[in-house]
C-alpha cells in the first residue's frame, strides 16, 4: 500500500516534499480530584472549595516513507512528543453571598519532541495564575471580578499576558426550587 502511494507521488510530482507515516499511536491520561466543604451557615459563608487535577499527553508517529534519500535511513523509526500540566484552585465563601478564589495552571511541565534520528527539543513551560472575587446578588445572578497573570512560551519566545474582567452571570429556567 505505502510502496503504492510513494510511486504516485513520485509519478505526478517529483519536486513535492512528502513524507508519510503510520497512524499515530497517542495517549491522553487525567485525573482529577474535588474537595468540598459546605458549612451549615446561609448563603455559603464559610464554604470550602479545593480542586485540582493533571493531564499528561504522548504521541508515538512512525515515519513510514520519505521522498529524501537522507531521510530514507530514518524509515521505521519515530517521533516522540510528551507534554503534560496540572491546575490547582481554591474557592472560599469568606461571608454570606461573597467569595474568594484562586487557580494556578502549569502546561509543559514535559514538553519535549523527539524525532525519528534521535534528536531530541525540549520546550518551555506556561503558567497562568487568577484572582478572583465574587458576590452572589440572588441565586439567579452573581457578578464576578477576575484578574489573570501569564507567561506563554511561544517560538517567537516567552509573552506575558495580564487580563482584568467583570462578569454578569444571570440564570433563567425552570430548576429544583421553582418549576416554570
Amino acid at each position: 500500500h505505502t510502496n503504492a502511494v510513494v510511486e504516485i507521488l513520485a509519478q505526478i510530482a517529483p519536486e513535492l516534499d512528502y513524507q508519510l507515516v503510520r497512524d499515530p499511536r497517542e495517549a491522553v491520561r487525567g485525573a482529577d480530584v474535588v474537595y468540598k466543604y459546605t458549612p451549615p451557615r446561609a448563603y455559603g459563608h464559610g464554604a470550602f472549595t479545593l480542586e485540582g487535577g493533571y493531564l499528561a499527553r504522548s504521541k508515538d508517529v512512525e515515519l513510514v516513507a520519505h521522498n529524501d534519500t537522507l531521510r530514507a535511513a530514518l524509515l521505521g523509526r519515530s517521533l516522540l512528543e510528551r507534554q503534560d500540566g496540572f491546575y490547582l484552585q481554591a474557592v472560599c465563601g469568606f461571608a454570606a453571598r461573597w467569595r474568594i478564589g484562586a487557580r494556578a495552571e502549569v502546561a509543559g511541565l514535559t514538553n519535549t519532541r523527539t524525532k525519528p534520528g534521535g534528536a531530541s527539543e525540549s520546550f518551555g513551560d506556561s503558567y497562568r495564575l487568577t484572582a478572583m472575587i465574587d458576590w452572589t446578588l440572588t441565586e439567579f445572578s452573581r457578578l464576578r471580578l477576575q484578574g489573570t497573570r501569564g507567561r506563554y512560551d511561544l517560538e517567537e519566545g516567552p509573552e506575558e499576558i495580564g487580563e482584568i474582567f467583570l462578569q454578569a452571570v444571570f440564570s433563567f429556567g425552570a430548576h429544583a426550587a421553582h418549576r416554570f
